[in-house]
Parts: C-alpha cells; structure tokens; sequence
C-alpha cells in the first residue's frame, strides 16, 4: 500500500471518534435557545418573495428511498491463508502482490432504506466484489492440502458478496439532526480458489459468515434540499463455537441533495476492514481485507 493510502487508512480508524465529536456538536446545535434580538422589519422588506422550498410532506412522510449507483472500490489490499486440520497449508498470500490479483473494481450498488413507523426503520445494502488474477509465482505456496510449486503458472479468485440488514432506532431527532442507534448484521459470502493454469488441480473454500453489527448513525438536514448522512458500524466477537471468529468495521459518508419530490443525487465514501478466521469442516480460511470505496448514486424517494 502506498503511503498516500496508509495514511488515509489510520485516519479513518479515527472516525468513530470523530463520528462521536460530531454527534456531540448535533446534540447542542438541536438545544434551544433564546431567539436573537431582531430589528423590526420595514414592510417593503418583508414583501420580498421567498425562495422555493420543497412540499413539507416529502421529505416529512416519506416511507421508502432506494439508492442506485457505481461504487468505485480502490485500494483493495488483501491477504489470505487456507489451512487443513492436519496442518497443512497455510501460506499467507498478499493477493494483489503475490498473485497479481485486481486491487480496484467499479461495481453496481443498491441500498434501501424502510422507515417504518416513528422512530423504527429498516436498512439494506448488497454489492458483489469478484477479483481475479493470474500469475508465474516466485515462491512455493502451501494451500490446505495442495502444495503450488516456484514458477507455477496460478489463476487465482477472490469473491466477496456483502448483504447488510440492519435495524434502527432513532433516539433524538431535532430539528436539523437525527441520531439513531444500528443493530444487524452484515451476511458475507466469501468465496476463494487457486488453480494451476490449464491443469485439474484446484482448491478453495466458499463459506457465508453472518456478522453481527452494531453502530450509529447521524443524519443531517442542512436545507430542505442539502443532507448528509455518517454511519459507523462495528463486529468484534466470536460465533458458531469458534467456527467464525474476527472483527471488522465500516464507516460511510455521504452527501445527497434533493432535486425534486421524489428524486435526488448523492455522492459517499466507504471504509470497510475485514480480520476474520472461518473454519469449514477440515479447512479453516483467514483473511484480512480492507478497500476504500466511493459511489455516486440515484435516489428515489416514495
């Protein structure tokens, strides 16, 4: 990783904390206060007409908003390892540098979000990030039971399904700002296999992890047409006796503004960094994945 992206990543490890230093500032900006002396108006003034506003109701009522869009994921660093329960294996293996592995992909991605009734909602999000990579290797690789030789020729895959469902309870909502507390959990499908070029001889292991999540969000009404939205979310514990085990977290930053009722335009940022051991029968697969993502998007508001 260049040192443009590792200085970017330890900041980001800051954002919960800067996430709480703004949730603070939100909190007393939504305290009341006195009203501001204010010098009579001269009726001439007070005639002028004011700017356009959106309806009230749609921003006030609505019940569903789906967000459509590119997501740019860059800087992927990746590494892995297979071991089998005889010991095999085990190898660590940067799959960018060792097996020339993608390390940047533009994917579609869908996110939801169900206002349910008061303070109660429902989000959603899905996107599919499938690398691939090819390479002569310049060192012997144990993988589970397979033993890859110095100057094989190795096709290689890493394919991560992500579904995030989560839960939310909005606990302070004033005039501009709303805080609400998240529960879910991100389903992950990770999927991995090396292979020697034209040759039968494969192995890789595909297993779907549920990971609980828990985290915070904040939303912003800067205007009746100007939002922004910050969500951290976080998973540290152990599962299924052991078999799934790790921590990872994802913080999102966006902006969106509304250019009717029922439509709007947005743009985020994404940090996502996986740590998670996962052990499926005789093979126990550990991987440590982190990307910076970036997305534009449609939004549709009902």
């Amino acid at each position: 990783m260049n040192p443009l992206s590792t200085s970017l990543a330890r900041s980001l490890r800051l954002a919960p904390c800067t996430l709480a230093l703004l949730l603070a500032v939100a909190l007393r900006a939504d305290e009341p206060s006195a009203p501001p002396a204010v010098a009579p108006v001269p009726p001439a003034a007070s005639a002028e007409k004011p700017a356009p506003v959106l309806p009230a109701e749609s921003t006030q009522s609505e019940k569903l908003v789906f967000r459509l869009g590119a997501f740019a994921v860059t800087n992927i660093d990746t590494t892995m390892s297979l071991t089998s329960s005889g010991g095999q294996g085990g190898t660590v293996i940067d799959f960018g540098n060792t097996l020339g592995g993608d390390t940047s992909v533009t994917i579609f991605r869908a996110d939801a979000d169900w206002f349910i009734s008061g303070p109660h909602s429902l989000a959603a999000s899905w996107y599919d990030i499938n690398l691939t990579g090819h390479r002569v290797i310049d060192r012997e690789i144990h993988w589970g039971d397979n033993v890859y030789p110095i100057n094989a020729d190795i096709d290689s895959s890493f394919r991560t399904s992500i579904y995030k469902l989560s839960y939310g309870y909005t606990w302070r909502k004033g005039e501009k700002h709303e805080i609400t507390g998240l529960i879910g959990a991100h389903i992950m499908r990770l999927s991995t296999k090396l292979s020697i070029t034209n040759v039968g001889s494969s192995e890789g292991l595909s297993v779907t992890a549920p990971l609980p999540a828990f985290g915070l969000g904040w939303t912003a009404h800067w205007t009746d047409r100007f939002d922004t939205r910050a969500t951290v979310q976080y998973f540290g514990i152990s599962l299924d006796e052991q078999q799934i085990s790790g921590h990872f977290y994802d913080v999102l930053l966006a902006a969106e503004y509304r250019v009717s009722s029922h439509f709007s335009v947005g743009a985020g940022y994404n940090r996502f960094d996986l740590n998670a051991d996962v052990t499926r029968g005789p093979l126990t697969l550990s991987v440590k994945d982190a990307y910076n993502g970036f997305l534009i998007y449609l939004g549709a508001h009902f």
